[in-house]
């Protein structure tokens, strides 16, 4: 619609106003996305402050439109809820839009000035588009989160392009498509109903990080999205028709609000329900969505449209200029507590921490255990067993006789020290944050095992990092293996199944692997003990375990141990 607006700009006048251009922009964009991020702040204040973690980045990079850049650069995520990431991701698009809106008009004017021929223009960005496409196929790693090539301006531009290309190519009211398309009605009709039916099955059936999406999926989508939004400018379309509905008009008009409301309140409605995905719950977000949507969109969305300087101008002067009389009383009140609430927010946000306080907390407990001697020498008493059977819900003869044990891993094991010397008091314990098997596991184990050459037992907890795009793989835990030699290895699973982390599936499916191939080599079932249960069992970053996982994890390692 944009390129099509400004190729009948440039027919009409022989030149663009850009300028105009990007002040239309600027308030068909701004003013309703400062807006969410505003109130979606101070709710936050109130209700959810856990949730404000870089929310002062969140806003800038987002209002300058370089939101996707900010989150490729720290490595931030698209594909897990957490934290402050969760209800403002999305913004990655509307970054994309605002970037490429920035250079589009410029452009254009060129290309229509210097390139006479149409079809060269569209060629060359046909051309554009598919380099687009092939960097995205490129970049895309199986195993690796695709968040670099979900996220990036270069990967994802092929999708406006082609809609752009398509708007050259078929400009509205213009005949020549109309007399195509109706040259055998039947047979678009069918291309235009295939086109819907194919996106449709995409969307139900396509996984977020299946290799097809980033290898030729989205541009085919991107392709049948062109064609149906070039089809169903002739009205004479059964689904054209359809699409013309009152309701999906009414929608359509409302979808920028939509948009950007979503997030933000799905992902705080379902932190303050029990069930989010049951139906009730679902029906009460879509119609919470429906109302926010509605109100922002008459008091903000819809007005900024007409909106001039010279119109805020005279409206602040009549209001100042107005008496201060009972039936002003109201309206002057309502202006001062939007005031208040958006100087609330704005201190908010700019007050906003750089880590939240549980990573702060886990943090600082990492550091501290990490601290701790490795090696144990204690002693207890028939009391004592007692005691500890009780915390752990196990049975006493499962402190007794305890073979030599070595626990060596990342922050997993860090997490855990003070339970885990509580149940084995003579054990090497040595856990680290960031640890990985591939840059740490072969030197991590050979300095335990020179320090305790004694141990029986291993217990490894490593998977959570990567080293850059390699996850734990049947190389690495080989030449692990190749190091223990006839010792028993217990691995704990993994479950990030709810954090930042893509990969607890493919991580744990090659320890099963390794399990299968290494008879000495035994799985502790992490994942299955606390999934679906994360909040019970995991601190807030959604991959420690809190204090009842504490025990929950020693507990299964105390069973697995004595068997």
């Amino acid at each position: 619609m944009i390129t099509d607006l400004l190729h009948k700009e440039y027919t009409r006048n022989k030149s663009l106003a850009i300028g105009q251009f990007y002040v239309r922009r600027f308030k068909r964009l701004l003013p309703l996305l400062l807006t969410v991020l505003l109130v979606s702040s101070l709710y936050m204040a109130v209700f959810q402050a856990n949730m404000l973690n870089q929310m002062r980045m969140t806003v800038l990079t987002g209002l300058l439109s370089v939101y996707n850049w900010w989150q490729i650069s720290k490595g931030g995520t698209y594909f897990a809820s957490l934290m402050a990431e969760a209800p403002f991701k999305h913004l990655y698009s509307l970054a994309i839009e605002a970037q490429f809106y920035l250079i589009w008009p410029l452009f254009l004017l060129l290309a229509f000035r210097f390139v006479k021929r149409r079809s060269r223009l569209i060629f060359a960005l046909l051309g554009l588009a598919l380099l687009s496409a092939l960097a995205m196929g490129l970049l895309y790693r199986v195993g690796q989160d695709p968040t670099r090539v979900y996220y990036g301006t270069d990967t994802r531009l092929f999708s406006i392009l082609l809609g752009g290309t398509a708007a050259l190519a078929f400009p509205s009211r213009d005949r020549r498509l109309t007399n195509l398309l109706m040259r055998k009605p039947y047979i678009s009709e069918g291309i235009y109903g295939f086109a819907l039916l194919v996106l449709g099955i995409c969307l139900w059936l396509l996984p977020d990080q299946s290799p097809m999406i980033y290898r030729g999926g989205m541009l085919l989508f991107s392709l049948l999205s062109a064609v149906i939004v070039v089809m169903a400018t002739e009205n004479k379309f059964v689904c054209s028709r359809v699409l013309s509905h009152p309701v999906l008009t009414y929608l359509g008009e409302r979808s920028y609000g939509l948009y950007l409301w979503q997030m933000p309140l799905f992902t705080l409605f379902a932190l303050k329900v029990k069930n989010p995905h049951h139906v009730l719950s679902v029906l009460g977000e879509l119609l919470c969505l429906s109302v926010i949507t509605e109100i922002f969109y008459r008091l903000v969305e819809k007005p900024m449209r007409t909106l001039s300087w010279q119109k805020v101008r005279t409206s602040l002067r009549a209001f100042f200029a107005s008496p201060a009389t009972v039936g002003n009383a109201f309206k002057i009140s309502i202006f001062y507590v939007i005031v208040l609430l958006v100087l609330l927010s704005v201190h908010t946000i700019i007050q906003s921490p750089d880590l939240t306080q549980a990573q702060d907390k886990i943090a600082a407990q990492l550091l501290q255990n990490e601290a701790k001697d490795k090696m144990g020498s204690a002693n207890r008493s028939l009391q004592d067993l007692s005691t500890l059977a009780k915390k752990f819900n196990v049975k006493e003869s499962l402190f007794e006789n305890q073979p030599s044990l070595i626990f060596v891993g990342d922050s997993m094991i860090a997490m855990t020290y003070d339970r885990l010397r509580e149940a084995f008091p003579n054990a090497y314990i040595d856990g680290k944050n960031g640890r990985s098997a591939q840059e740490d596991g072969i030197s991590m184990l050979t300095t335990a095992i020179e320090a305790f050459p004694e141990a029986d037992k291993i217990v490894v907890s490593l998977g959570i990092n990567t080293d850059g795009p390699i996850m734990l793989n049947q190389e690495s835990i080989g030449q692990m293996m190749s190091i223990v030699g006839e010792r028993d290895v217990y691995w704990m699973t993994l479950n990030l199944t709810q954090s930042q982390y893509t990969w607890t599936e493919q991580v744990n499916q090659e320890l099963v692997s390794a399990s299968q191939e290494y008879t000495n080599l035994h799985l502790v079932d992490w994942h299955q003990a606390t999934l679906g249960k994360e909040t019970k069992f995991l601190a807030e970053d959604m991959t420690h375990p809190n204090k009842k996982g504490q025990l929950l994890y020693t507990k299964l390692l105390l069973e697995a141990l004595a068997q």
